[in-house]
């Protein structure tokens, strides 16, 4: 009887052991397959083993790694455009002696972006950006989003105090907006941020709403100013364009005139090169042809001829 039974806890044990083991086995093969990912199209992935980036750039699709706790994944949207707007600048940290300090001192206020010539502004605008470098946007600084804001406020600030008023308020935002995004880049990439500024826009720019009407006429009397120069330049080059036609025209008639004289005054002076040539080699025979063509040419317009008579010494008269 003992026996039996100490054949049934053998055989009990077995399968026990067999069913445990395909469940171990099972639960390990399930526990493996847990380290399958899909990175989707807009994102890019970052593997980290034990704590340490292994790789930074996992493109979409499906991939493997080891499952955890020995790697995590991290995704993130790399094609997402974000946005992010600037119209506060009371930063506590503005260098002592700078004119956004001497302002918020005096007047207790939020301060407004200074213009180089003494002029406070209130400007907003949004900058749009993407992440280039996943790792470092995660890693290697420290609440981003508010040293992004501080960094562009800053980069606004200096980039307006080298700019009068009126550039600024008329013809002048596309090279606040080249600049600002030129050095907040470049700012952006000494701290190793990741990031990529696709473009700024400026959405708001005005002076200080107490005195806008004062600014508004301002403006509007250097747009006139502009108008007006521009209509005198296009008159005066519409003139200047029709009296060097006409003098052209002049000239022109002038040095036709002058071509066509030479020309019948050589003419004539050859003609009469000729005749003398003519002349010299019969010199009766020509003077009696002269004489009969002067004659040809007076005999018509004569009515009458007086003459006197040799014989008699009397006036008599031709009708003719």
């Amino acid at each position: 009887m003992s026996e039996i039974k100490q054949n049934l806890k053998s055989s009990f044990e077995k399968l026990i052991y067999f069913y445990v083991r395909w469940i171990l086995l099972f639960f390990f093969f399930l526990y493996t397959f847990t380290g399958i990912y899909n990175v989707e199209q807009n994102e890019t992935g970052i593997v980290k083993r034990f704590g340490k980036i292994i790789d930074d750039n996992i493109q979409p699709g499906l991939h493997y790694a080891l499952p955890y706790p020995f790697d995590e994944i991290v995704k993130i949207s790399v094609k997402q455009m974000k946005t992010l707007t600037i119209n506060d600048f009371s930063n506590d940290e503005w260098p002592e002696g700078s004119k956004v300090a001497a302002y918020v001192e005096k007047t207790k206020l939020r301060p407004y972006v200074i213009s180089a010539d003494n002029n406070i502004v209130n400007i907003t605008l949004n900058v749009k950006y993407t992440i280039s470098k996943p790792a470092d946007y995660l890693y290697k600084v420290a609440e981003i989003e508010n040293i992004l804001s501080n960094i562009c406020a800053s980069t606004v600030v200096h980039t307006i105090a080298e700019i009068p008023v009126d550039e600024i308020l008329t013809f002048g935002k596309k090279r606040i907006e080249n600049t600002v995004k030129t050095e907040f880049q470049k700012r952006l990439n000494e701290i190793e941020s990741g990031i990529s500024i696709s473009f700024v826009e400026i959405k708001d720019i005005m002076p200080p709403f107490e005195i806008q009407k004062n600014f508004n006429r301002v403006i509007n009397a250097e747009v006139e100013k502009k108008k007006d120069r521009n209509n005198a330049e296009s008159f005066r080059n519409t003139a200047v364009a029709e009296a060097r036609s006409e003098a052209n025209k002049i000239l022109s008639e002038a040095q036709s005139y002058k071509k066509e004289k030479i020309l019948i005054a050589e003419g004539a002076a050859e003609r009469f090169k000729l005749q003398l040539d003519e002349y010299k080699k019969s010199k009766n025979i020509n003077r009696k042809k002269i004489y009969l063509d002067f004659l040809q040419t007076i005999y018509p317009k004569l009515r009458e001829i007086r003459y006197i008579d040799s014989k008699t010494g009397k006036e008599k008269l031709l009708t003719l």
